[in-house]
């Protein structure tokens, strides 16, 4: 499709809006002075207006996607420059993360302008209002991820999302307003999760997605997705209650339900469900510090966002690949969790997968022959039961069982390759510190949960591409 001047129009506006900012991020570097949040917030919403106008304008969506991209890379790396001089200045990185989230979405063939216009507006305008309302009312904040969020802020913008949504489907129907406070949840849960404005890219790719499913909800599916809701909410207490979460992982694990069944139903939770229940118990088999804590988001998300992903991938293009590597990720969680509670329970000889030097049990990138077959036989069961619900084939469930004792493999190696370690002066090797250990080998930033999640989107990409 040609360029023609609506399409210049269009870069010219985001461009003005990305010069204006950084251009603004300099001279207060210079100055030595900081933006105050409310006034961010202000200046946010004049940016997100003026982004979603250029969306619904643009024509050629390949160039406008290309014009974002190049803008929200020069900003990011403007806000690297010089942001870091200015406390509290994030709009510049807010900005890049959203017109990120534009390029995205405006390259997608799957997406329509106005999913993706509504997907930007709702993500920028309740973020810039729960800052603005937070900066007000102020309530006691929480590490749901790595960075604070407040209850004040997850009120303000699920209602702001629910104002905004409600005027797009039915405003005066019970049917309308029902679909907007249901819209709003999974916008506004993901919001929560927070690491320096990626927000900004998440929520509008969570909102797109939600657009492809609910509004074909019939109220009786709304109500049901509200009892839905309401269970994941009371098991996520009882998770908390319980200890085997902490808030952050019970926010999660609802986040984690709520995607499942928007995009899949009820038996989208089967394989998952099934994954959850022999993790939890398999996890009882050592009674390790980390359990005692309960789980946090980080280490539910390093087990099931790669499968999410892949759900989300088959509702927004119908292709069976998607499907087949959504069931091929939750295999290689399965086969990983299995191989490694089990070889640490069953105390066998464990050595590095790289080096054959002997390591003690539970240390990443360890093996042992007892842990592998235990791998083995987790992929094969959640492999069985994924291929038995959706009536797949018998290869597929070879397929599926290779694939996840593979993801365990690959986990192992990268926990041997990068996974931070730490040596105490006795000589005993640990993935946690302890008094007076110090760094012995691999990445500070490289964890155990950064291993699983890496290795679980490498070798579901790998299945995808060459395989499904």
């Amino acid at each position: 499709m040609p360029i023609v001047q609506q399409d210049i129009i269009t870069a010219l506006i985001i461009a003005g809006i990305a010069v204006f900012v950084a251009l603004f991020q300099l001279i207060l570097a210079g100055q030595q002075k900081f933006l105050s949040p409310l006034l961010q917030n202000m200046l946010q919403l004049a940016a997100v207006c003026g982004i979603t106008w250029a969306e619904v304008y643009s024509i050629n969506h390949t160039f406008f996607s290309s014009i974002c991209f190049i803008i929200s890379t020069v900003v990011f790396l403007s806000n690297y420059m010089w942001g870091k001089r200015i406390r509290q200045f994030d709009l510049a990185r807010k900005l890049s993360f959203l017109l990120l989230a534009t390029s995205v979405l405006s390259i997608s063939s799957f997406c329509s302008t106005v999913q993706i216009a509504l997907g930007i507006f709702v993500a920028g305008i309740a973020d810039a209002v729960a800052g603005i309302l937070y900066h007000f009312l102020g309530n006691q904040s929480i590490i749901f991820l790595f960075e604070k969020r407040s209850w004040t802020g997850l009120l303000s913008f699920y209602l702001t999302a629910v104002f905004i949504t409600s005027i797009c489907f039915e405003y005066f129907s019970f049917h309308g307003i029902l679909m907007a406070l249901t819209f709003a949840v999974l916008p506004a849960l993901t919001w929560l999760f927070s690491y320096k404005s990626i927000e900004l890219f998440s929520v509008p790719i969570v909102t797109v997605t939600c657009l492809f499913n609910l509004p074909f909800f019939s109220t009786e599916d709304l109500l049901r997705t509200w009892v839905a809701l309401f269970a994941f909410m009371l098991l996520s207490f009882l998770a908390l209650h319980k200890k085997w979460l902490n808030p952050g992982g019970a926010v999660a694990a609802c986040w984690t339900g709520t995607m499942l069944w928007i995009n899949g139903g009820i038996t989208a939770f089967v394989v998952p469900g099934i994954f959850l229940i022999g993790g939890s118990l398999f996890s009882k088999l050592n009674n390790t510090e980390r359990e005692k804590e309960g789980r946090s988001a980080v280490q539910v998300f390093a087990n099931g966002l790669i499968g999410i992903i892949f759900l989300c991938g088959y509702t927004l293009t119908g292709n069976q690949n998607w499907l087949l590597s959504y069931l091929a990720s939750f295999c290689i969680s399965m086969s990983d969790t299995a191989s490694s509670e089990w070889g640490v329970f069953l105390k066998g000889k464990v050595v590095d997968i790289i080096g054959l030097k002997s390591l003690p049990p539970g240390v990443s990138g360890g093996v042992s022959f007892a842990g592998t077959i235990a791998g083995l036989l987790g992929a094969a069961i959640l492999a069985f039961i994924g291929v038995y619900t959706y009536q797949l084939s018998r290869n597929i469930f070879f397929l599926l069982t290779l694939t996840g004792f593979a993801g365990m493999i690959a986990d192992s190696i990268l926990g041997s390759l990068l996974q931070v370690k730490y040596r105490s002066p006795a000589g005993s090797i640990a993935d946690a510190p302890a008094n007076g250990a110090f760094h012995w080998k691999g990445f500070s930033w490289c964890t155990n949960d950064m291993v699983n999640i890496l290795s679980n989107a490498l070798v579901s990409a790998v299945f995808f591409y060459f395989f499904a």
